[in-house]
């Protein structure tokens, strides 16, 4: 019996061996599946990193390309504005000219028709003033206004 005994101890130490090879294996195995878990989930990782990457340079160029045209257009947009102002202003100084040119001729005419007024005016000053001389003397007027029947001076009494 002791030989049974033996043996059964013999079959612990065995059975101990082999759980502790067991164990050690499963461990192994743990840590295996634990790297290649770890490096699969780092290499994912690092695809969603690269990834993110690359959408970011692709949004750069993006962002860029539509900054540039932006400027551009507002570029143009400034030439175009510049182009109007300087035919606006282009036109308002004709529209100036012109109306500068009437003014001149308005005053112009204006000088001219008070020119006239006044030489008029003072040629009938003139005339009153002779008139009353002649009245105060007696003497019909020689500055007498025309009439159908002739000038003033041929109605003159001889």
């Amino acid at each position: 019996m002791q030989k049974l005994r033996g043996d059964s101890h013999e079959s612990d130490a065995q059975k101990t061996e082999r759980e502790c090879g067991a164990v050690t294996l499963a461990r192994q195995r743990v840590r295996h599946g634990m790297q290649s878990a770890l490096k699969s989930t780092e290499i994912e990782v690092m695809h969603t990193v690269i990834a993110a990457w690359r959408t970011s340079l692709c949004t750069r160029r993006t962002v860029g390309s539509l900054q540039a045209a932006l400027f551009a257009e507002e570029a143009d947009r400034a030439s175009a504005l510049r182009a109007q102002r300087s035919e606006c202003d282009v036109l308002l100084l004709q529209a100036e000219a012109r109306h500068r040119i009437a003014l001149q001729k308005l005053r112009s005419e204006l000088a001219e028709a008070q020119a006239k007024q006044k030489e008029a005016s003072a040629a009938e000053r003139l005339a009153l003033q002779a008139a009353v001389r002649a009245e105060s003397i007696g003497w019909p007027s020689l500055d007498m206004p025309d009439t159908e029947e002739g000038t003033a001076r041929e109605n003159l009494p001889p």
